[in-house]
């Protein structure tokens, strides 16, 4: 295995080593490579990796967990975060914690810099959910990580928000009260969506979904606000 991950653990700066490695939340490094610089104690716990595992240079496919098999798409969305130098936020669905169950976990992925500027890889937060929105979203729709960067230009960000609210089942009235609008502004804006694609009922626009990876895609707005969700 080549571990060349180690020739840049010693740039992370020991005050925000310290701070990682006694927080309660799971933070991880990565290089430009996808590499593990750095995992610290309870992000360890949390994947179910062992304490004494040399992870160094590992990637997510060399470690120990069953999130191991979504590394194609956690290592693409790192592609994206060092092509751009923005900050994205996933959402992962695979076995986490001590129960092993299944469940949904959010991370939050920031261009990672050294004390020259350089940039160097990824730095990663993960948390718990704690919304049954999204929880139950996840659980049923989706085995693997989910993003909230827009999978197209296509739609505007409203037209966005009401796809995902109606791939739940939501009538046109509970998408309205969810986001605030008319029931016939999300009806106006359900139509201009099926003439976008050539459409004509919502069974085709879940489809079309599937086949395009909209059903990957959270709006922020759900995220920030925490909707309660309704199923029918």
């Amino acid at each position: 295995m080549n571990r060349n991950g180690k020739e840049h653990y010693s740039l992370i700066d020991q005050s925000l080593f310290s701070f990682l490695e006694n927080s309660r939340t799971q933070w991880s490094i990565k290089d430009h490579e996808s590499r593990y610089l750095f995992i610290n104690k309870s992000a360890l716990q949390y994947y179910g990796i062992p304490l004494k595992f040399d992870y160094q240079g590992c990637r997510d496919e060399e470690l120990p967990h069953p999130g191991a098999e979504l590394a194609p798409e956690f290592q693409k969305n790192d592609k994206i975060i060092l092509n751009k130098e923005k900050s994205i936020t996933e959402i992962e669905t695979h076995i986490y914690g001590k129960m092993k169950k299944l469940q949904p976990h959010i991370c939050e992925k920031h261009p990672f810099y050294d004390k020259n500027k350089k940039l160097i890889g990824v730095i990663c937060q993960g948390r718990n959910i704690e919304n049954p929105f999204i929880y139950y979203n996840l659980i049923e729709n989706t085995h693997g990580s989910l993003t909230t960067i827009p999978p197209t230009d296509i739609f505007t960000k409203r037209e966005l928000e009401i796809i995902f609210l109606s791939l739940q089942r939501l009538s046109s009235k509970e998408v309205a009260k969810i986001i605030n609008i008319s029931h016939r502004t999300v009806e106006n804006n359900l139509q201009c969506i099926y003439n976008k694609i050539g459409i004509n009922s919502v069974r085709e626009l879940r489809e079309y979904c599937t086949s395009n990876g909209i059903t990957k895609y959270i709006p922020e707005l759900f995220l920030n606000k925490g909707v309660a969700m309704i199923n029918s």
